[in-house]
């Protein structure tokens, strides 16, 4: 048979025990196997499947070092592969105990936060998660992001992420800590939402980042709870079936090759169509650029837009 590399025997070892993810070979059994209705039994050798079938069948295939689970009638499935995860961000005590509504208007977020407020200590930064910017942003509400947190927690700062982690909000004393004021200029990277000259208390990307730093740098003991978080989040995935995740790195990763990305490019102008390119990294925005590049020498007349991401 086939060997087939599938990385779900490691999730289910690492989910009954941390000692079992690094045996060399290992024998699952009584198991209800995905796709391979007839089977019970799949043995795995250094990551790699070595078979699958009955678990009568399976004793050629055993050792006396073979870690047998015993998974009683449990379903074994492919694992998934999450390419865009925020599992820190999404597990980790540091990112803050205040939830508030993610549907909620924005008078209707007023309950949650004083309901956080209770248990804010005085003068510590509080920091919170979980709307949606949508929401809490409407020409129907009577007063901004900014009025409503600030009449809520009117004497320490606040910093809110929003679902996506893209835009933050933020109160007065929050702004004050980065020196943001409604004459400030956005930040490279990033935004500060304003109507008419007056601040919303809403930042984008890198702008609401410079303030989370500062929440974030604030609290006591954030390198442990920063690896609670990852572990605790690294086990959460693992329960739902994903094994593997592609977090955010420094230089980029590759969905489209650059060659690729300039044939797209290329066949969207000719019908008439731009692209939104999501980058991050200097590998990733280095290559976008030469895609570009190459798409307008080629004769693209499609007009040029940056929109930075942090994220």
């Amino acid at each position: 048979m086939k060997q087939t590399t599938l990385s779900i025997a490691y999730l289910i070892a690492f989910l009954l025990s941390p000692i079992l993810a690094f045996a060399n070979t290992s024998l699952f059994t009584d198991a209800t196997v995905y796709g391979h209705p007839e089977a019970n039994a799949v043995g795995v050798k250094n990551g790699v499947i070595t078979f699958i079938g009955t678990e009568e069948a399976s004793r050629s295939h055993s050792s006396i070092d073979t870690e047998v689970i015993d998974l009683q009638g449990a379903a074994l499935y492919p694992g998934f592969i999450d390419n865009h995860n925020h599992v820190f961000e999404a597990a980790s005590e540091v990112g803050g105990a205040c939830e508030v509504s993610a549907e909620a208007s924005l008078e209707a977020q007023i309950p949650y936060l004083q309901f956080f407020r209770k248990s804010a200590k005085p003068g510590q930064w509080v920091i919170g998660y979980g709307h949606w910017l949508e929401s809490i942003l409407s020409d129907e509400d009577k007063h901004t992001p900014l009025e409503v947190l600030g009449n809520v927690f009117p004497d320490q700062p606040v910093v809110i992420m929003e679902q996506t982690s893209h835009s933050m909000w933020v109160n007065s004393q929050a702004l004050a800590k980065v020196g943001f004021t409604a004459k400030s200029k956005d930040p490279k990277g990033g935004v500060i939402l304003k109507d008419e000259g007056f601040m919303l208390g809403i930042l984008l990307d890198n702008a609401g980042d410079l303030v989370m730093e500062q929440a974030w740098n604030s609290l006591q003991g954030k390198f442990n709870q920063s690896y609670d978080g990852l572990i605790n989040g690294l086990q959460a995935v693992a329960a739902n079936g994903i094994t593997t995740i592609i977090p955010q790195y420094p230089h980029g990763i590759n969905y489209i090759s650059q060659n690729d990305m300039q044939w797209w490019l290329q066949q969207l102008n000719a019908i008439g169509y731009g692209a939104h390119i999501h980058t991050f990294g200097d590998g990733g925005v280095h290559e976008s650029l030469d895609a570009i590049a190459a798409a307008k020498q080629a004769g693209s007349k499609q007009d040029f837009h940056k929109t930075p991401c942090t994220k």
